[in-house]
Order: C-alpha cells, then sequence, then structure tokens
C-alpha cells in the first residue's frame, strides 16, 4: 500500500460520552488517503466499545484503522508517542477524542501542504460551549506565516497552542527526534507545537474553521486537588523546558517579553479560581511575570485590585471578597 497522506492520531481516555461524534466526524473526511490510530490508555468506560460500533457503520475506512492498547494507563503524552511509532502518513494530524472535526478539515490542509510545499499547515478553530453554533465562539489565529513570529505568538497567546488545529510533516518529528515528555501531561502538545515550528522551513495557514473543541469536558482535567497539584507541576515543566530549549537555539532572540506573557497565561487559571489556596499559588509561581499583569492593558481594573491584595498578603480582605462573590453566584442560581 502507497504511504498515506496524514496520519491522524486521537488518545483515547474514558469519553465514551463523546467519542462517537469524534469518530463519525473522522470518517467522514472526503478522502481515503488517512489512516485513524486510536491509542487506548486504558479506557474503564465504553469508549472503545463505541468506536468499535461506529467503525461497523463504515466498512471502507476498516483497512485505514489501527487501534492501539496500552497495557497500563500511561496518560496522554504516552499515548500521543505510541500514536507516534504506529503513523505512517507523510503529515500528522492530531484530534482530541471529546472534540470533532469539519469533513474538509484533513483533505483542505493537506492540500495546502503539497500545494505550497509546507511543513506545517494550521488553521482556525471554534470553541464550543454547546452542540448549537450559537454555542460557538470562531477563534481566528495569527496568519503571519513568518517562524519567529509564530514562535512569539505560541508564547504570548497570539496563536493557539494546540496541534489540533494543524498538520505537520511527519519527517519533522523524526529528524529533530521529537516527541512527548512522558511525565508531563498539561501543556505538551504546546511543547511540541514550538519545537515543530522552530525547525519547519515553511508554515502555511488556512483562514477557515474546520476543528471544534468541546469546552464542555475541560473541566475534567482538574476536576480533582490531584490533578491539580499534578498539573501545576506538569504546566511548570513545560515552561521552563520550552524556555531551555529556545534559550539554547534562539539565534540571539529575545523571548523573554513573550516567555513572561506563557507565564501569565498559566497562573490565570490559580487566579480566577478565586480561593485563597488558587490566589497564593498564583503569587508563588513565576512572580517575575506579575509586572505585566499589573502594566496590561487588557485585565481589568477589578482584578489588578484584587492582585495587589495578593501581593500584599491582604487575606482576610481577600477572603470577605471571596465570600461576597460567593453570595452573589449563589443569589443568581
Amino acid at each position: 500500500m502507497s504511504q498515506m497522506a496524514v496520519s491522524i492520531i486521537v488518545p483515547v481516555y474514558n469519553v465514551e460520552k463523546y467519542i462517537g461524534r469524534c469518530v463519525r466526524s473522522l470518517f467522514e473526511q472526503r478522502s481515503d488517503i488517512f489512516e485513524y490510530i486510536f491509542v487506548n490508555d486504558c479506557s474503564i468506560d465504553k469508549s472503545i466499545e463505541i468506536l468499535q460500533q461506529v467503525m461497523e457503520k463504515y466498512p471502507h475506512r476498516a483497512s485505514q484503522v489501527k487501534i492501539i492498547n496500552h497495557e497500563i494507563n500511561k496518560g496522554v503524552s504516552a499515548s500521543r508517542n505510541t500514536g507516534l511509532v504506529h503513523a505512517t502518513g507523510k503529515y500528522i494530524g492530531w484530534v482530541d477524542s471529546d472534540d470533532w472535526v469539519d469533513d474538509e478539515m484533513f483533505g483542505a490542509m493537506y492540500q495546502m501542504a503539497e500545494d505550497t510545499n509546507a511543513d506545517i499547515v494550521w488553521c482556525d478553530f471554534y470553541s464550543c460551549y454547546g452542540n448549537e453554533t450559537k454555542d460557538w465562539i470562531l477563534k481566528r489565529q495569527a496568519c503571519n506565516e513568518d517562524r519567529i513570529a509564530l514562535l512569539k505568538g505560541l508564547l504570548n497567546g497570539g496563536l493557539h497552542g494546540s496541534l489540533c488545529n494543524s498538520i505537520a510533516r511527519r519527517q519533522l518529528y523524526i529528524d529533530h527526534k521529537i516527541v512527548f515528555s512522558p511525565d508531563i501531561n498539561l501543556m505538551e502538545d504546546k511543547m511540541v507545537s514550538i519545537q515543530l515550528r522552530y525547525y519547519a522551513q515553511k508554515c502555511t495557514y488556512i483562514p477557515n474553521a474546520y476543528y471544534f473543541y468541546n469546552q464542555t469536558n475541560r473541566h475534567s482535567i482538574t476536576s480533582s486537588s490531584k490533578n491539580e497539584i499534578n498539573n501545576l507541576d506538569s504546566g511548570i515543566k513545560s515552561i521552563q523546558i520550552i524556555q531551555a530549549f529556545l534559550e539554547s537555539n534562539k539565534e540571539g532572540i529575545d523571548f523573554s517579553e513573550d516567555f513572561n506573557y506563557a507565564k501569565l497565561a498559566f497562573k490565570d487559571y490559580y487566579f480566577h479560581s478565586f480561593t485563597v489556596q488558587g490566589f497564593k499559588i498564583w503569587k508563588q509561581i513565576f512572580p517575575e511575570a506579575n509586572a505585566y499583569f499589573f502594566n496590561s492593558r487588557v485585565i481589568p481594573l477589578k482584578d489588578k485590585l484584587i492582585g495587589r491584595m495578593v501581593i500584599n498578603d491582604y487575606w482576610w480582605l481577600l477572603k470577605l471578597c471571596i465570600r461576597f462573590r460567593n453570595l452573589i453566584k449563589h443569589s443568581y442560581r
């Protein structure tokens, strides 16, 4: 069999509520030049059963599908690495198993890659807070195809850090030994996105939204205190690894300001948890980014006032603010 155009890799873990929609959207792609690699990270629900049920309705896809089963749960990064090992396509594409894609996505992106000889092609996407189009928010991406501008965009938030709205030449992974850090399961895709963009000779943008990010399931990664601690450690390690990589390869380019925005974006989750514990974490991690928080023109004044309370340890006042906010939220329920 000739080489497939794109290997589409889908890590799977306990997504029985969403995986049917995801798989159907993939099998509805308007081409037969893709391979589909599903990596089952020891799901304990009906995810794989549902996957197989959908496959039965698309018998013409059977020869294009690989289902790889982990013997033990390893996490999303290890699942991504497993997918890479089994991939044979000219390009690599990624889809999260609770998301879905437009039926033209991979055909259009592959054709663009071939037409422009691009190493990477990326597109716009929707953030979806429900099943109706009124619940979708279009996210336009940076269209500047300059390599350094793209790297800065990935750091400062101008460009989405996920791999899911792009395809990249598989040879980039091979030539530069790009893999996912198996002990990091937060921002693991941004780490790889930056490495791919750094080594790519040509990147091409398509101004169409082909990818649908399901935001209704995003809370699951921080649904326990254990996960929150693991995510904190993973996020800090991710930023440190990215910073070390770019500082050792930066060709004299100053990324320091962009790194501070990246750190600020990471800290934002803990600030907006609006808990004493969250505020303490926000204060302690990457304090060098706080100046950008207070000097920002887009951060509301009320958040800056709360930030001052945190910096100055006005915990009694913060507890009053938290209690008042919770009372207001409760009154609207």
